[in-house]
């Protein structure tokens, strides 16, 4: 009975050893993989970011992208003025506040997203007018002209506004891809905004479940083309825009003569 004691114990002990043995051996394993793993965990982020940004190429450069589409007539109201177009974003029809508009000098702070949000020819409501798709390009805001009491923004903040255009990428882009190709942009007289450059911007608040990004509301331009303005020399400003009129450059000599100092 004794020897089946001392059997019964040693078993038991060297049961013990074991499984202190395997929880060293599994302390030190999680020691030694923990740096790889979030190496690994950080590698899967930049590759999620990567690919739903900048691995697109979705910046706008002029040499790169053809910009396709037509105009959009009577939906585009230009300012006759400088006061006008100001009072576009400072006052609401009745005059009061707009509490939603924004004057902004800003940047581009990265790629754009596309939105292909405009549902197929089957999905049609026949009876209304689609045309829904743009992009949402991160900005970076270098001064604040004006912000309405609805708008919460501060220098230096970097926040989504909406451009009237869309990259025509693949077939997700249907039926522009058919028709057009890759490597194209449809838009209606707007120039979009590039890297690199700064701009005075008309921006108005958007709250509305149709454009809203995540559920939250995006800044949109007020308008098409008059709305953005690069600060530079006029020929250099002219480098970067195409198809604007004697209007638009009208209204940004006046743009240029009060904000860009």
């Amino acid at each position: 009975m004794k020897n089946s004691d001392e059997m019964f114990n040693s078993l038991l002990e060297r049961r013990k050893q074991y499984i202190t043995g395997q929880r060293r051996r599994r302390k030190a394993f999680i020691r030694a993989a923990t740096p790889v793993c979030c190496l690994c965990l950080i590698a899967l982020i930049g590759v999620g970011v990567w690919r739903f940004g900048s691995s697109k190429g979705l910046y706008y450069e002029k040499d790169k992208y053809t910009i396709v589409g037509g105009s959009c007539g009577g939906n585009r109201v230009i300012p006759s003025t400088f006061d006008e177009l100001e009072a576009r974003a400072r006052y609401s029809i009745n005059g009061e506040e707009n509490k939603n508009g924004v004057i902004i000098q800003c940047s581009v702070d990265g790629a754009s997203v596309n939105r292909i949000i405009e549902p197929t020819e089957e999905e049609r409501d026949k009876s209304k007018i689609y045309g829904i798709n743009h992009v949402l390009t991160p900005i970076k805001v270098e001064k604040i002209f004006y912000a309405g009491s609805n708008v919460n923004i501060e220098e230096g903040g970097v926040y989504l506004v909406k451009e009237p255009f869309f990259y025509i990428t693949d077939e997700s882009c249907e039926p522009y891809f058919s028709t057009y190709g890759p490597g194209t942009i449809y838009a209606e007289e707007y120039t979009p905004m590039q890297k690199g450059n700064q701009y005075i911007a008309y921006i108005t608040l958007l709250d509305n479940e149709i454009y809203n990004y995540n559920g939250e509301p995006i800044l949109t331009l007020i308008g098409l083309q008059e709305a953005v303005y690069c600060v530079a020399s006029e020929a250099d400003a002219k480098a970067v825009t195409t198809g604007a009129d004697s209007d638009y450059w009208t209204l940004w000599k006046a743009v240029m003569k009060n904000y860009s100092k």
